[in-house]
């Protein structure tokens, strides 16, 4: 989430954004941040970093069902995460 901040609004000089949405329901948390990007031309690869791999890993360790997604596309970044509560292990 700090990333949204730190690359996404900290460098877009129009219309900047930070949208944070998360739901708890039966047990599956989804949780969704977007930011505003610098413009692209249509869709470009994410990169895996150090913190996304950190990230991932720390998943993999504390719930046995989860799924993180992210995608950068013309103007907005969004990371997904979604989180099956019971798998907790």
């Amino acid at each position: 989430m700090e990333n949204a901040f730190k690359h996404g609004v900290a460098e877009t000089s129009e219309q900047a954004f930070v949208t944070i949405e998360m739901v708890v329901k039966q047990q599956q948390l989804t949780f969704e941040v977007k930011n505003s990007v610098g413009e692209l031309a249509g869709e470009k690869p994410v990169k895996e970093n150090i913190g996304l791999s950190n990230l991932r890993r720390q998943l993999q360790l504390l719930y046995s069902d989860y799924q993180l997604t992210v995608h950068r596309r013309e103007k907005e970044f969004t990371a997904t995460l979604k989180i099956n509560l019971a798998s907790h292990v």
